[in-house]
């Protein structure tokens, strides 16, 4: 692809999810070229979270070559196989302008093995300038597989790497890659894709901030699988992922051993993810987790197997806050425990929750707002108070709670508190086609002194309504 222009033109593209692949027969591709090709007067921005793959042209021809014109590279995903040339080249044409390269982000690899053909001291590369006519190339942040970009051309030499910003090796799954942060940087962004696992990702960005005191680290996936491995629970504190905006990003925690489940991971920030489980028989769930944080737009999505629930056994260790999720599961829709001793606030606003919903922890204070319940389509052999087939539809409390702006579909079992002298307050709440007071109950007829609130009047749950 060439971009040209008789005078100036400034060009966005905009990955969004997607990728843009060479897939012709790679003797098509005219050498000494480059899939994409920008020319005098033209910048070129590349952004979003998509993917660049050339590695299907031929080994003479670049990824992306700046010619005379303008790239600058936001974010995404470049991938290469080429022993003689580079993922981003750039170039001074005769009697034109200065190519150059800005890099900000995004990951960069030449997958060929093997060495550089014209050094067989040099991995394959990622950067590189043309002999005679040079370009620049200015690197901010990303990810580089191959040679190090501080060490710059391989016929120059210098540095690719912009002044106050340092490059880290850093030993990955795949291989050794270099991360560029700013010197002593705080925060970092890194974009996880098909050719940077997330486990790859957050172990470049705590290299590129190892040396921060309170370090802000992002990672952002696109579209596409991922799996959380063992040894990633140690880095997770503080750390905010994003998923896909525009297409389904899911995290498979169920790799983990159930020893490591229970580190604790504090303030995390987790949006646009949807948790899976590619176990399908036992009691496994989609989600399981032991700390603080926020949780955005994620599903919580289990139901394999018969007994499989979406997020349970969550140990809360300080505030946390599900908003605009979905929980769908047989059996529990949302499990929490915390220490009996721990005051913090547990937030569920505008969710969809389908299962059997329990949190514990009894100094903990509860927050439901603008949430739908649904029964599970697994019925279960105990019976409810009526005497029925009990179906997994429960709203359980163990602590002080307030219930505003939410719905509970017909056949919802019922709400409970399990602890004596809490308070339980309900305010314009419904529960279809019934008087939402008759949805209450206590957990076990030793649970006395809890005072049920509806709509600003005391309702009266008496030991007799006991379901179990």
């Amino acid at each position: 692809m060439l971009l040209t222009s008789a005078t100036s033109a400034n060009i966005t593209l905009d990955l969004n999810g997607n990728s843009i692949t060479y897939t012709g027969d790679p003797t098509n591709a005219t050498s000494g070229s480059a899939l994409i090709r920008v020319a005098d007067g033209v910048t070129l921005t590349i952004t979003g979270d998509g993917v660049i793959d050339g590695t299907g042209i031929s080994d003479d021809n670049e990824l992306i070559w700046a010619r005379g014109g303008n790239v600058i590279i936001e974010s995404g995903t470049f991938l290469l196989s080429s022993n003689g040339e580079s993922v981003v080249y750039a170039s001074t044409p005769t009697g034109g302008s200065t190519g150059s390269v800005v890099i900000n982000g995004g990951t960069f690899k030449n997958s060929a093995s093997g060495s550089y053909t014209y050094s067989s001291a040099l991995d394959p590369l990622t950067l590189n300038l043309l002999n005679g006519a040079p370009g620049t190339i200015t690197v901010y942040g990303g990810v580089f597989y191959g040679n190090d970009p501080a060490e710059g051309d391989d016929n120059l030499g210098g540095t690719f790497v912009a002044d106050g910003y340092t490059s880290t090796e850093v030993t990955l799954t795949d291989g050794t890659a270099y991360v560029v942060a700013k010197t002593d940087a705080n925060a970092i962004t890194v974009y996880a894709s098909e050719a940077l696992s997330f486990s790859n990702a957050l172990t470049a960005a705590t290299a590129a901030t190892s040396n921060a005191t309170d370090p802000e680290i992002t990672v952002v996936l696109a579209e596409g699988s991922y799996t959380v491995e063992s040894a990633d629970l140690t880095s997770l504190s503080g750390v905010t992922i994003e998923g896909s905006t525009t297409g389904t990003t899911c995290l498979d925690v169920t790799t983990l051993a159930s020893t490591n489940r229970n580190t604790a991971v504090e303030d995390i920030s987790i949006s646009n993810v949807t948790f899976t489980s590619t176990n399908t028989s036992g009691t496994y769930s989609a989600f399981q987790f032991a700390g603080s944080g926020t949780f955005t737009n994620c599903v919580f999505d289990y139901t394999n197997g018969q007994s499989s629930s979406a997020a349970r056994a969550l140990t809360v260790t300080g505030d946390l806050t599900f908003e605009d999720c979905t929980f769908v599961a047989n059996v529990y829709a949302l499990n929490l425990s915390a220490d009996n001793s721990l005051e913090a606030t547990v937030t569920l606003k505008n969710c969809d929750v389908t299962g059997w919903t329990s949190f514990g922890g009894t100094s903990l204070t509860l927050v439901v707002e603008d949430c739908a319940f649904h029964n599970s389509a697994y019925t279960v052999d105990t019976v409810d108070p009526s005497g029925n087939s009990m179906a997994y539809g429960v709203l359980r409390f163990y602590q002080n709670a307030t219930v505003t702006n939410c719905t509970f579909d017909s056949d919802f079992e019922f709400i409970d508190c399990a602890t004596s002298g809490k308070t339980i307050t309900i305010v314009n709440s419904t529960w279809t086609a019934h008087d939402i007071a008759d949805l209450l109950y206590l957990a076990d007829m030793d649970v006395t002194g809890v005072t049920w609130t509806v709509d600003g009047t005391t309702v009266t749950v008496d030991s007799a309504d006991w379901w179990n």
